[in-house]
């Protein structure tokens, strides 16, 4: 599609996404000076309102410019097509917006054609095109010049309307006040045509026709006699209410002002005057759409927003920022309200303009300290965000200077982090400079812990430090907050320079809190994430020191994420993928890894395995796995732990182990030497009684007749204590074995049924008996029966060593067995009780009592008890030892019920 501009001198074509301008043949001087001043404006123009060139392309002698296309179409292709009342109204809404933004920025376009403009009929956005003769404005021919234009064009587009007589005639009269009417009657102003026509659409839509009297223009010169004409003509009384009327609405805080039914000012109170600096005559009807008096940053949307008010007639609002007379701009919210007649029309607006420039200063500020946290939250440079706080208050007001300064602990002294527009060779003179009670502003500030003012650095005692360098470089006024952690401590000050001497005003004092606070913040977590990397990094080398490591694993995504000190155990990259961890994994120990974690998934807590992982080497690996199961912030289930290499420790456990097994079995064969007499004599019992047996029945058989009876009798008896005596051996076999520990369920009152005889003959060469007190139907435990015996064989034999040399009616040892029903479970016990020397004789040392090699036997080694425990301990039992309440002690062990 082509789109050719009216204008025989330059035109636009559509070239795919983007719009070009076209010249037919060799471009003139003139032409290629138009482009080139076009191109010259892009900077300055308001892309809702114009084509803004996006690129000029410069080819020999010819020029071309390229815009964005806004997907409209030339308003000059459309005239000759039938119209709506509605569809009208759109485009010249539109065309009235453009033109009322394109005079905001200060411009005039000079050639307002139906060949410059392009439209969207649909919803009426207009953009003006060709602005190579735009020309600067205030020039009120050059602002009626684009007023005729456009009047030109509406009346090209009513050319084609469909005739609806209500519509015509008032439309009709809006062209005629563009093109053919006389100044009186003329619009002067874009805003004032936007005004009227925004009325026209939303009687239209409201009540399908445009009453002629809707446009009427208004009668009188406004201000007082204006608006109260006949009242002064009334008499006397009248204009003395008239003058208190007028003395209450000056009164009033504010601006106060009325305008007619169309929009055209009709009166300014006493306080327009003064605060703009002119008389009220330059302020009404239409004149400060015009004008300097709207901020032109905000012109435009001002006069589209009261253009809608007019359109609704309802009370609304706007905020656009106002003139003073010293030329300073100050924000204002502009209240409006209607005054309806007895039909429900506006017949006249009322409107107060409140300054509201502190307000708006400080939701700038809080705006400003809102983008900082969210730069401490995105975790931006500290750096950054202190430098970020300065020129917000130099942003703020002229003739401001910040600068911040953090205080090193170790020496008290502060040092600058931030100092925007500060001279070099000024904050170098005040680094490293300690604070103290007179130490200029910020090192006050830091020492007091509070605000300091220095209101004239040239004569405050407190400006004496560093007067001469602040006054050499134009500072003459100071204010200074101290720096406060969210513990108290001073991590140091913020500092606002003035370049006149003065006191803070509560706007600045608020501006220096803010800015304080924020940077207390990011300081704060400055220092903290600085601490947290140190942490880390410390983290990083003991988990390598130790080769520990730890992980997570999110469930729905499969991802694993590895610590350093992980990935350099499983030899992986931190981000290592499902499959990559799995094949690590030992081939015989993925079921049972899976059942763990699919456990901790159903069950929630924490899980504890070990697992073997195959490097690429082929070497195995043994790692201790410790997690748990969590739900994440984002709501999925996730593994999080700690990964330990435990294989050199498995390994030195294992030899240890076998030390273990190697020293008990030698404490064994010493304990079962002690008892060779003892062993010799409950052998050789059923040795005798067989060699006595046998010749008994050797006697009886020789009889006549033989005594066959006795003869089966004693040969029953030889059987019996043959048994009787491969019983003793196979005990003493199976306590000189040197096998490695079996558990297995076994009953404690059988281990000491196998004990007791090998020790009982020992015990009664020194008159010591030995009761057994055992529970009957004992629970089973899980042990080692031999390394049980053994417990129980040293436990005996160093209950006859206590009880040897006692009184007679004190050498006897009970050995008992009971159960015990704990919270975590039921526990068997077996105690050796004895009434002997006890542990307060002043040689044993009771702490020492499992201590290896401690002993008080004269040929003892002091391995014993420490075997025995160790062995208990192993079997995850306890073994302890007390005092009697009358004689002796009890050694006793306990060892939980198989479950």
């Amino acid at each position: 599609m082509s789109l050719t501009a009216r204008s025989p001198a330059i035109g636009l074509r559509v070239d795919g996404r983007v719009l070009r301008t076209h010249v037919e043949g060799p471009p003139s001087p003139a032409i290629v000076a138009r482009i080139e001043h076009e191109w010259s404006l892009r900077d300055q123009l308001d892309p809702s309102a114009t084509l803004r060139p996006l690129a000029i392309a410069r080819e020999g002698g010819a020029v071309s410019l390229t815009f964005a296309d806004p997907g409209g179409r030339l308003l000059a292709d459309l005239p000759g097509a039938p119209w709506e009342v509605a569809a009208f109204l759109r485009v010249a809404v539109g065309l009235a917006t453009a033109l009322v933004r394109l005079h905001a920025r200060g411009f005039a376009h000079t050639e307002i054609h139906a060949g410059h403009v392009l439209v969207k009929p649909a919803t009426g956005e207009c953009w003006l095109t060709n602005l190579g003769a735009a020309v600067r404005l205030p020039t009120a021919a050059d602002v009626r010049g684009d007023l005729h234009g456009c009047g030109v064009v509406l009346r090209e587009l009513l050319a084609g309307f469909e005739p609806e007589a209500m519509a015509t005639r008032a439309l009709a009269r809006v062209v005629a006040r563009l093109v053919v009417a006389r100044d009186g009657d003329a619009y002067t102003t874009a805003a004032h045509l936007l005004a009227d026509l925004r009325r026209c659409a939303a009687a239209w839509a409201a009540k399908g026709r445009i009453d002629a009297a809707l446009l009427e223009v208004g009668e009188g010169d406004g201000g007082a006699h204006g608006m109260f004409g006949e009242r002064v003509r009334a008499g006397a009384g009248a204009q003395h209410s008239v003058s208190e009327l007028m003395a209450l609405i000056d009164a009033v805080p504010g601006l106060v002002w009325s305008a007619r039914g169309d929009g055209s000012v009709e009166f300014v109170s006493q306080g327009w005057s003064d605060y703009t600096g002119k008389p009220a005559a330059e302020l009404l009807g239409w004149a400060w759409a015009a004008t300097e008096l709207v901020h032109p940053a905000d012109r435009a949307q001002a006069i589209e927003a009261w253009a809608g008010l007019l359109a609704a007639g309802k009370e609304g609002r706007m905020e656009a920022r106002l003139r003073r007379a010293d030329g300073v701009y100050r924000w204002f919210r502009i209240q409006v309200v209607p005054l309806l007649d007895d039909r429900g029309d506006v017949v006249k607006w009322w409107g107060l303009d409140s300054d509201i420039e502190e307000q708006k200063q400080s939701q700038a500020r809080a705006g400003g300290e809102q983008r900082l946290l969210e730069m401490i939250t995105r975790g931006e440079p500290t750096s950054a965000i202190l430098e970020g706080v300065v020129r917000l208050v130099e942003g703020d007001a002229s003739g401001q200077r910040a600068s911040i300064l953090l205080l090193n602990p170790a020496t008290m002294t502060l040092w600058h982090a931030a100092a925007v527009s500060l001279p070099r060779s000024y904050s170098e003179v005040i680094d490293g400079s300690a604070i103290g009670p007179a130490a200029f502003s910020c090192g006050t500030a830091a020492w007091r812990r509070e605000l300091v003012v220095i209101a004239d650095i040239a004569t405050d005692p407190l400006g004496e430090l560093f007067r001469a360098h602040a006054l050499a470089h134009g500072l003459r006024a100071c204010w200074s907050l101290p720096l406060l952690s969210s513990d108290g401590r001073v991590l140091g000050a913020f500092g606002i320079y003035a370049t006149e001497p003065r006191t803070p005003t509560p706007s600045d004092l608020e501006l220096l809190e803010r800015c304080a606070r924020v940077t207390s913040i990011a300081v704060e977590r400055g220092q903290s994430e600085e601490a947290l990397r140190r942490s880390e990094a410390y983290r990083a080398e003991a988990e390598r020191l130790s080769r520990t490591g730890s992980f997570g694993f999110d469930i729905q995504s499969r991802e694993f994420t590895l610590s350093n000190g992980t990935c350099e155990i499983l030899a992986l990259p931190p981000k290592p993928t499902f499959d990559q961890v799995h094949e690590r994994m030992h081939r015989d120990d993925r079921d049972r890894v899976r059942a763990t974690v699919l456990q901790a998934l159903r069950a929630g807590g924490d899980f504890d395995d070990e697992v073997r992982v195959v490097m690429d080497d082929g070497a195995v690996k043994l790692i201790r796995v410790l997690g748990r199961s969590r739900i994440n912030a984002a709501g999925n289930f996730e593994l999080v732990g700690a990964a330990a290499d435990i294989t050199a420790g498995r390994r030195a456990a294992d030899e240890l182990q076998q030390a273990q097994t190697a020293l008990t079995h030698v404490s064994r064969v010493t304990t079962l030497g002690e008892l060779a007499a003892s062993i010799a004599h409950e052998v050789n019992q059923p040795l005798t009684a067989i060699v006595a047996d046998a010749s008994a029945a050797l006697n009886w058989s020789a009889a006549e007749p033989p005594g066959l009876e006795r003869v089966r009798e004693s040969l029953a008896a030889i059987v019996e204590h043959g048994e009787r005596a491969a019983q003793v051996l196979q005990r003493i076999r199976s306590l000189l074995a040197r096998s490695t520990p079996r558990r297995r369920a076994c009953n404690l009152n059988e281990v000491v049924r196998d004990v007791v005889p090998l020790v009982a003959p020992e015990l009664r060469r020194h008159d010591i008996t030995v009761e057994q007190v055992l529970l009957r139907e004992l629970p089973p435990v899980m042990g080692d029966p031999v390394q049980l015996q053994q417990v129980v064989l040293n436990l005996l034999l160093n209950a006859g060593e206590a009880s040897k040399d006692v009184a007679p009616e004190r050498r006897r040892v009970v050995i008992c067995s009971f159960v015990e029903q704990r919270q975590g479970g039921a526990f068997v016990h077996v105690a050796v009780e004895d009434a002997g020397v006890g542990l307060d004789t002043g040689i044993l040392d009771r702490a020492r009592l499992f201590d290896p090699f401690y002993t008080t036997k004269e040929n003892g080694l002091g391995m014993g008890l420490p075997i025995s425990r160790s062995i208990i301990e192993r079997h995850g039992g306890k073994l302890w030892a007390g005092a009697n309440a009358t004689f002796g002690a009890t050694f006793q062990f306990a060892i939980e019920v198989q479950p």
